[in-house]
């Protein structure tokens, strides 16, 4: 039902509220990519504008950059 779904989502957001995770979403055609409350806060872009893959890039750590685009670029974008 409609309250079980409201429900459902609700103790998603707050159990990656409470662990500091998130999910994120990437869309293609328009590069944004969005991402849930929590996820946005970590990673700390405005989660209602969303940001570019190359803006999403910037944020990770740049020890660990090469191997985010490697990845993303292999197994996301082909």
């Amino acid at each position: 039902t409609r309250q079980t779904t409201e429900q459902r989502a609700a103790q998603l957001l707050h159990a990656q509220e409470m662990g500091r995770i998130g999910h994120c979403n990437y869309d293609v055609l328009s590069d944004r990519l969005t991402g849930s409350p929590t996820y946005s806060k970590v990673m700390g872009f405005d989660a209602s504008k969303g940001i570019t893959l190359a803006e999403w890039f910037a944020l990770i750590h740049p020890d660990d950059r090469p191997r985010v685009v490697e990845y993303t670029t292999q197994q996301v974008l082909e």
